[in-house]
């Protein structure tokens, strides 16, 4: 037989089946968001190194003057190496329309028995037929194209070739082409040779055991002495896919404010606990006079949480699940990986379920306690709700409506704030997400005004300068020409090997060397420390962001095309993009024994509109067409990439942002309907004095609207410092340097639009049910219409926010798949 004690705790859950709703949808909103994120962050992090590592990606790749077979048989037989294979990979281009987009071609001897950076299958032919390619399933939306369709492809050295795509690949070791706005592509040793590519390969890969360094450094200083020239040794970070930083701390930031939403769902729901526990003060004063103990009390109500909690976890369990496993699938689809297994960690529900009870629990622990230690004789003489009568005397003859709405909202303010704190939470992140996409856009208004070209054209080998300018100056939109001296290098060492921590891509990693001629017009990266170039710089070097081991006044050893050699460092600039460092075109020529040549161009055209800029860069390719060019980049391109790396970033904050707002608009309702509950006596006394239902209904949704304006003041205030924490972090996941500082005004017009709208339709039935007190008639019909109106609320919300992320981001996000 049940005892009195549980059956008073049945009756208060099943009895009131209101209140114990908003308990339950208040804690399940803050559970579902947690158990997604940490769902979703335990099948991303397990499927991205799962997709990265079973690539078998390599531990060294060695740019060689040959490879043959000879040598692959003794490479493996070396101490620490587990594996050698050989590849190449060539910068060619890809036409797509009129113009041409850069594309990485891999070259690959034996589709059917790769051992080392394998990729697989994603439809259509395997392996491609001779005269055919493969192209990366990410790569199809920048190539606008798909099995059956035919690309043209240029090699260095060869002529334009159409190519059929005959299947797609699969390479999880790759960045999204969406992101790096260039083409990936696979095709046979056969199918390179007819395009007009090299005969043999140039590229060994390395898998090694031990210690990696070590091992790479011996096979170096081994291959020089077998007579190879090592032009290039690129060894990535072990085990870590080009885009793990990003995705770890998109992760984290989700995690950060998954938990925050869990915890202040938790003391929201203690303040509903504690506004129950003021309406059954005198229900405690009489178990209390009949002998109840204030720990019994206590436990008592601590029980109703925690099986209100209960009811509210194993609501948000199945939601959960379905929830995680969409946003992963979602993220893996953006970051161009695939998800193996769906399966969701045990620790994972131990983690949510642990959260889940002890969090609504500590936080109803307070009010409970205080509650249940109220003195017999005050709580038989508890008359309901005081507090706040002093507030607005001095607020002279102002409106009775708002002035009995400043009351309510003054006398409850500890009730009210949990909500005040989660829409200003979701509002600041809103914020915080458009202020650092207005920062991103300053940078990249940064990067017009200091890199002052159109288009940069790269070229396969160094070209006479004097025969590239007259070949571009035959465009008649070219305003200003400027042959470049570029190539990569490498940070020196004292053994004269030196290591690239680059990857397989040539772009992650990298470290770009560029030599501006004399007189430059193209180039003014804002200084940081030191100073720029001078023409008499005959050892002297600029560095952009980074870490390079030395400072401004130290000593910089590069390695350039396998040659070692010391650099003063006289100055540090800030860029956005691939990592560089710069040097007299001099010095740079010296260096390479490239005198009189340049391996790249800089074009300033007379275009002013994009569609003029295409025919320029068309007319301009029509005039290099003798010349080997690998990549014809406009900067618009540049700065599309930098919006790409970002626009992940600015769409997870604003779906954030919208969970937030959302669980913070649910706590507002479930706090004003409890208030409305609390208040029916108070209502009924304003209806029989002479209130209309109208202004019932009025001074409940102006305290809504009060609690939005001061939630949009807070949420303006904290966005300020979390755009400034925003600014620094993500700058650094993308770029390694952080964004400016901006505030976008649409972000607080938008956030202020959304509570003026949503807050009022939130409580507009718990406003009806105000304006209903003393009324005995039926209101099932308007019932009906304010449930969907608080619908239409909260579609709204979605909608604004959806239009926000289409405003900002439309046009740049990714298109994966190709066909």
């Amino acid at each position: 037989m049940i005892s009195p004690r549980w059956r008073k705790i049945l009756r208060d859950i099943a009895g009131n089946k209101r209140r114990t709703a908003f308990l339950v949808l208040a804690l399940a909103a803050g559970n579902l968001a947690f158990a997604t994120v940490l769902g979703a962050y335990a099948i991303l992090v397990r499927e991205l190194d799962r997709n990265y590592l079973e690539t078998r990606p390599a531990t060294a790749t060695f740019t060689l003057d040959r490879v043959d077979v000879p040598l692959l048989e003794k490479l493996r037989r070396r101490p620490g190496v587990k594996e050698a294979e050989a590849r190449t990979s060539i910068v060619a281009r890809a036409k797509v329309g009129e113009e041409w987009r850069p594309l990485l071609l891999f070259a690959v001897d034996d589709f059917q028995s790769m051992r080392l950076a394998m990729f697989r299958s994603a439809g259509g032919a395997w392996p491609p037929p001779t005269g055919t390619m493969l192209l990366e399933r990410s790569a199809g939306g920048v190539l606008k194209a798909g099995i059956g369709d035919v690309l043209a492809l240029r090699v260095p050295g060869g002529t334009a070739r159409p190519v059929p795509i005959s299947g797609l690949a699969h390479d999880p070791s790759l960045a999204p082409a969406w992101m790096e706005r260039t083409g990936y592509a696979y095709v046979s040793r056969e199918t390179l040779k007819e395009l007009g590519g090299p005969a043999a390969f140039d590229e060994v890969r390395v898998l090694t055991s031990g210690d990696a360094d070590a091992v790479v450094r011996d096979l170096a200083r081994w291959l020089q002495g077998e007579g190879r020239i090592v032009e290039r040794i690129c060894v990535p970070p072990a085990g870590r896919h080009p885009h793990q930083g990003q995705l770890e701390g998109i992760l984290a930031a989700l995690g950060s404010f998954s938990l925050l939403l869990l915890a202040l769902g938790a003391v929201l729901v203690g303040t509903l606990i504690g506004a129950v526990m003021a309406r059954e003060v005198r229900e405690i004063g009489v178990m209390k006079t009949i002998g109840a103990r204030s720990g019994q009390v206590a436990f008592l109500y601590l029980s109703m949480v925690l099986a209100i909690a209960a009811i509210a976890f194993g609501a948000t369990v199945g939601p959960g699940v379905i929830t995680a496993r969409a946003y992963a699938a979602t993220l893996a689809e953006l970051l161009n990986f695939t998800i193996a297994s769906n399966a969701i960690p045990p620790w994972v529900f131990v983690v949510e379920a642990f959260l889940a009870l002890i969090f609504p629990l500590m936080a109803a622990l307070v009010p409970v306690w205080r509650a249940s230690r109220i003195p017999v004789r005050a709580a038989l003489d508890d008359f309901g709700v005081r507090g706040g009568e002093r507030f607005g005397e001095s607020l002279g003859r102002l409106n009775r409506i708002v002035l009995l709405s400043l009351r309510n909202v003054a006398r409850r303010r500890a009730r009210l704030l949990p909500t005040v704190i989660l829409l200003a939470l979701a509002g600041a992140l809103l914020m915080t997400a458009l202020n650092l996409a207005a920062g991103w856009r300053a940078r990249a208004a940064e990067i017009g005004t200091t890199q002052r070209y159109d288009v940069e054209f790269r070229l396969a080998e160094a070209e006479p300068i004097e025969e590239l300018l007259a070949r571009v100056r035959r465009a008649q939109s070219v305003r200003v020409a400027e042959a470049w001296g570029a190539g990569t290098a490498a940070i020196g060492t004292a053994d004269g090997v030196a290591i690239e921590r680059t990857y397989p891509d040539r772009g992650h990693g990298s470290l770009r060397l560029l030599a501006p001629p004399r007189g430059s017009s193209m180039v003014d990266l804002p200084l940081i420390e030191g100073r720029w170039l001078r023409d008499d710089d005959a050892e002297a070097v600029v560095i952009g962001h980074g870490n390079y081991g030395v400072g401004v006044g130290g000593r910089l050893t590069l390695s350039i095309g396998g040659r070692v050699s010391s650099w003063q460092v006289i100055g540090r600039v800030r860029e956005v993009g691939p990592a560089a460092v710069y040097v007299t075109y001099e010095a740079f020529a010296r260096a390479t024994a490239t005198e009189g040549k340049a391996a790249m161009l800089r074009v300033s055209t007379t275009a002013r509109t994009p569609e003029e800029r295409r025919s320029a860069l068309r007319q301009i390719d029509e005039a290099l067409d003798a010349v080997n060019v690998t990549a014809g980049l406009p900067l618009s391109e540049l700065l599309a990439a930098i919006e790409a790396h970002v626009v992940i970033f600015i769409v997870v904050l604003s779906v954030m942002a919208g969970i937030i707002g959302a669980v913070g608009l649910l706590g507002l309702a479930s706090v004003m309907s409890i208030n409305v509950l609390e208040r029916a006596r108070e209502f009924e006394i304003l209806w029989v004095i002479g209130a209309t239902p109208a202004q019932i209904r009025w001074i409940v949704i102006l305290e809504s609207l009060l609690i939005a304006a001061v939630s949009g003041l807070g949420a303006v205030t904290l966005s300020l410092p979390l755009s400034v924490g925003a600014k620094a972090i993500f700058g650094k996941l993308a770029f390694g340097l952080p964004v400016p500082f901006a505030v976008s005004p649409l972000g607080i017009a938008i956030w202020l639009c959304v509570l003026g709208v949503v807050a009022p339709l939130s409580v507009w039935a718990a406003a009806g049910r105000a304006a209903r007190a003393g009324r005995t008639e039926p209101a099932g019909g308007s019932t009906r219409w304010r449930r969907r109106l608080t619908v239409v609320g909260i579609i709204v919300l979605a909608i604004l926010l959806l239009l926000l992320v289409a405003m900002h981001l439309g046009g740049h996000g990714p298109r994966l798949h190709g066909g």
